[in-house]
């Protein structure tokens, strides 16, 4: 597979690694397309939100596993970021994982910064008990 650069202005030419390759080839076509926009991204900006952002995309693109991966990994530099719990219960919900998601909203709800968020976020947990 040649290395397909995302941003051909980039003056950034090293090459994904292997895992990453495998990683992109496990999650197929649309998604490698998705992950390697944000890996152009992350080059120019580094930072934990962006890695967050990455993971979110990989989430709604299906690709669970992956995501999962990418949000466990933030999770000491974003354990404080209400948008880094709220990803992550909505990760764990559609792995099927309600009691730790409902645990990731609760604390999502504790850390959110208006009333309306953490309305929303309470409509997202009481459907985890619409579920079962």
């Amino acid at each position: 597979m040649p290395f397909l650069n995302p941003n051909p202005t980039c003056c950034d030419t090293e090459p994904p690694s292997i895992h990453h390759l495998a990683t992109l080839w496990l999650i197929g076509r649309q998604g490698a397309q998705i992950d390697l926009l944000y890996l152009s991204l992350l080059r120019q900006e580094p930072t934990p939100v962006g890695r967050l952002s990455q993971a979110v995309a990989l989430c709604e693109a299906g690709w669970l596993e992956p995501a999962m991966r990418s949000l466990e990994a933030l999770a000491g530099e974003l354990r404080d970021y209400q948008p880094y719990h709220a990803a992550r219960a909505e990760l764990l919900s559609r792995m099927g994982q309600a009691d730790e998601a409902a645990k990731a909203y609760a604390i999502a709800i504790a850390l959110a910064a208006t009333p309306s968020d953490a309305a929303f976020l309470r409509q997202r947990a009481k459907r985890l008990g619409e579920q079962s």
